[in-house]
């Protein structure tokens, strides 16, 4: 309720992706015209690092491993990629170990008791919240990314992975393919075997890995605080103005 009040009253909107701006449009009848889209941009603390050495890891996290980031919440949908997991494991496609990195957010019993289920006790790692330091360590080791969550208004861990030259999997939903563009391998979110079938390609075709991490630095590049600071400044410049143009 305070939200559409809020939308409603302002002179100006800011959105932090294109996928928000049309939902605000939508849901609050908003003039397309007082709604601006201005993305989000990677902290300069994610970059690239050769030769990171692996002992800068959380404890408990072994190598080789692929990573998730986020809250521990069902709309990141880590239960399907816990399902994942475990069909390449079954299939012995993958001999290393899944990251699940992220404070513990509702539900997030259910999750471990699923990795239970699956009999991957010994090859699932919980790091609860890290810093952004180590955060960078985990992208840099990690041999992808996978974020196969179901709704996001950006999906700002894709971006700091390609920032890190991490190959990237990410759900084909919501503003995740705006932000991510060509440098993703994209899969049905609500499907197990379309998030195996990614995660499997990324592994066993180093080709692939390279051309997203390529591509994925190129993308993150695009993106930078400073331009999100410029664009919302003129906002606030635009918005001032008018007002004191009613005043007059």
């Amino acid at each position: 309720l305070l939200v559409g009040a809020s939308v409603r009253r302002a002179a100006a909107v800011i959105a932090i992706s294109e996928w928000t701006r049309r939902d605000l449009i939508h849901y609050y009848r908003l003039p397309p015209e007082r709604v601006t889209t201005i993305h989000l941009a990677p902290s300069s603390t994610f970059h690239a690092v050769e030769g990171l050495r692996p002992d800068r890891l959380p404890p408990g996290v072994r190598e080789p491993f692929i990573l998730a980031v986020g809250t521990l919440e069902p709309r990141k949908n880590l239960r399907r990629l816990v399902e994942a997991f475990a069909v390449l494991v079954r299939q012995n496609a993958f001999d290393g170990t899944l990251v699940l990195s992220g404070k513990p957010g509702f539900h997030a019993a259910e999750l471990r008791s699923a990795v239970e289920a699956c009999g991957l006790s010994g090859r699932v790692a919980f790091t609860g919240y890290v810093t952004d330091q180590v955060l960078n360590v985990l992208y840099n080791r990690a041999q992808a990314l996978v974020y196969p969550s179901l709704y996001e208004g950006f999906g700002l861990p894709v971006m700091e992975a390609m920032a890190c030259g991490c190959p990237v999997i990410a759900s084909n939903a919501t503003a995740i393919p705006e932000v991510a563009g060509d440098a993703a391998l994209l899969v049905d979110p609500t499907s197990v075997a379309s998030i195996a079938q990614a995660m499997r390609a990324v592994l066993q075709r180093p080709d692939l890995a390279r051309d997203l991490r390529v591509r994925g630095i190129r993308q993150a590049a695009g993106y930078s605080w400073e331009r999100t600071a410029r664009q919302t400044q003129a906002i606030y410049d635009q918005v001032a103005r008018e007002g004191r143009r009613a005043a007059a």
